[in-house]
């Protein structure tokens, strides 16, 4: 099998990043709500980066008309 470089689109690339920023959010947000005492700094800073990752990549994908 051949190893074929292949270069994405624009949209091709923030579709990707748009489905691993869902996932991290969603694991961010199970791990908020489950987060121990000691461990609520964390989750809570986790799930601050991971909302911000979303709302950024969705930015994008508006001024790209891909929404």
């Amino acid at each position: 099998m051949k190893n074929k470089n292949v270069a994405l689109s624009e949209k091709e690339i923030l579709l990707k990043e748009y489905e691993e920023a869902v996932s991290c959010l969603k694991i961010a947000e199970q791990n908020f709500e489950y987060a121990s005492p000691e461990f609520f700094e964390v989750a809570n800073q986790e799930l601050t980066v991971a909302r911000l990752k979303n709302d950024t990549i969705l930015k994008k994908m508006k001024a790209c008309n891909l929404m």
